[in-house]
């Protein structure tokens, strides 16, 4: 009987020997791909069921996600979230109740803009009209929004940020800001802030100041509303043609 405890103890050893070995290996990467969960490397998430037909490996060309190599760890998480909340020019994409909807966009020298709907941005150089003296240009977008909800929908218009990707799909310049738009007449304190009753819609021409740098190798525009709420926020992209 004693014997027999000992073999048993003995085979249980062995066991626990051999799930031990498959755990390190898998750890160190032997039987799994260079990126995987298990040494923390950057995959893309699967998109919500029934948002995609397109196989897995293809989501960051479908969507056009910037290389995460350079980028910060806000920027990966932010676009990670990508696949299936992203649409283009005349599609809408909602967020809290709020419609988003990219109809046109330009870009140029010259603004519509008063003094006092847009803001000047240290390095960039404007006559009194407004046009840009040096190597910036705007980039102008019409945006439609729309209150789908049954209560009044408070939004900023600064709260989305817009995003340059390059022709060899790098990330450019981070995040801009919103420096104007023709929603108000002048840029006091709640500048940015509207108020959408249930059912209202509203376009507005909403600008960001691009350097003609980037504007030399640009392949996509990415409007990203609400990039600090990244689990919620959506994509609006942007071809360049």
């Amino acid at each position: 009987m004693k014997r027999k405890h000992i073999i048993a103890a003995v085979g249980v050893l062995l066991a626990g020997m051999a799930v031990f070995s498959v755990y390190w290996m898998l750890r160190s990467s032997e039987l799994l791909p260079e990126n995987n969960l298990w040494n923390g490397g950057s995959q893309l998430p699967q998109p919500p069921p029934g948002t995609l037909s397109a196989p897995a490996d293809d989501l960051a060309a479908q969507y056009n996600i910037p290389n995460f190599d350079g980028l910060m760890q806000s920027e990966r998480d932010l676009f990670s979230q990508k696949p299936g909340k992203t649409v283009h020019p005349h599609e809408a994409a909602e967020y809290r109740g709020v419609l988003y909807t990219v109809n046109d966009f330009s870009v140029s020298k010259q603004t519509s803009l008063t003094s006092d709907q847009r803001r000047v941005a240290s390095g960039v150089e404007a006559d009194e009209t407004g046009t840009l003296l040096n190597a910036y240009s705007y980039f102008m977008v019409s945006l439609t929004l729309e209150n789908i909800s049954d209560t009044t929908q408070e939004v900023y218009l600064n709260s989305q940020w817009i995003y340059f990707t390059d022709t060899e799909n790098n990330l450019q310049g981070g995040g801009g800001e919103v420096i104007g738009y023709d929603g108000k007449e002048a840029r006091t304190k709640d500048f940015y802030q509207q108020f959408l009753e249930p059912g209202e819609k509203r376009t507005f021409q909403v600008s960001y100041y691009v350097s003609d740098e980037i504007l030399k190798d640009l392949k996509l525009a990415t409007l990203v509303v609400q990039p600090g709420d990244y689990p919620n926020a959506i994509f609006l992209d942007m071809l360049m043609e």
